[in-house]
């Protein structure tokens, strides 16, 4: 009697249990190289984008390349971009928001200040403050936002949705505080890092 079938599936359900464990290995392997091809795509991109808010670039300086820039690293995580970007001038985390704030490449008296709602702000609005009381004049904001001497209106912050601003502000102070002002669940909310930006630090 011709048993050859039973005995090519035996080798079959063997040979299948036998590569069973490097399956996952195989898999994991296949997932991480994936992953790998995202990180230095975005890592591309936002070093891209940091270099035309810093006005490299023949169409960075348009307002329209301005905010296009600003508004796409919106879709990108809070974290890829601080890594990309090195330590920020300033970090600051509370409950409601986290704050952090860059000095774009070889621009003086420009800000580039990053939000990440953790809690919904309504009402919200930035200010510029110097503890000698002097104001600072923002000259320009991108996206375009109204402001008026050192105060930005922002108006409402959702919940996860990252917001960057660049700030041109005249030459004056070289440190600064970044006050962020709003209210939630109805509440009259300040958050304020305890300490200043220093704008000549590199």
């Amino acid at each position: 009697m011709d048993r050859s079938d039973e005995f090519m599936t035996f080798y079959l359900l063997a040979g299948f249990l036998f590569l069973s464990p490097l399956l996952p290995i195989a898999y994991w392997q296949w997932k991480e190289r994936g992953t790998i091809r995202v990180e230095r795509h975005e890592r591309r991109r936002l070093s891209r984008l940091r270099e035309r808010l810093s006005g490299i670039g023949l169409d960075s300086q348009h307002d329209e390349d301005i905010d296009a820039a600003l508004n796409s690293l919106g879709d990108s995580e809070w974290d890829a971009i601080v890594d990309e970007w090195g330590e920020p001038l300033l970090r600051y985390r509370t409950e409601d928001i986290e704050i952090a704030a860059w000095k774009p490449i070889d621009m003086e008296a420009t800000l580039l200040v990053g939000l990440r709602p953790i809690k919904e702000w309504s009402h919200a609005g930035l200010r510029l403050s110097v503890q000698s009381g002097e104001r600072i004049e923002i000259n320009d904001v991108n996206p375009k936002r109204i402001h008026f001497e050192d105060e930005i209106a922002i108006d409402r912050l959702p919940i996860g949705e990252l917001l960057f601003l660049r700030i041109c502000h005249e030459v004056g102070p070289k440190k600064m505080d970044i006050i962020l002002n709003g209210t939630i669940n109805g509440e009259q909310v300040t958050a304020m890092p305890p300490r200043a930006v220093d704008t000549e630090e590199e």
